[in-house]
């Protein structure tokens, strides 16, 4: 995908962007939505300002209770 920059940020970030959400405790679904979402706003400003053109994708799994949520 062009180099490593956009997992490593990902990788770093994603977890951090997801508890911090509001929705978290009450909506998780919506939260990792919105944990994805804020992932790769975040990324593309800095890839702008530091001139990067990496890209990623990824696979996450939160599980809470009985309950699996998977993005």
């Amino acid at each position: 995908h062009g180099g490593l920059e956009a997992a490593e940020y990902a990788a770093a970030h994603l977890h951090g962007h997801l508890v911090s959400d509001q929705k978290f405790n009450n909506d998780p679904e919506t939260a990792m939505k919105q944990a994805y979402i804020t992932t790769d706003i975040k990324f593309l400003e800095k890839a702008r300002r530091e001139g990067l053109r990496s890209g990623t994708t990824g696979v996450s799994v939160l599980i809470r209770e009985s309950e699996l949520y998977v993005g």
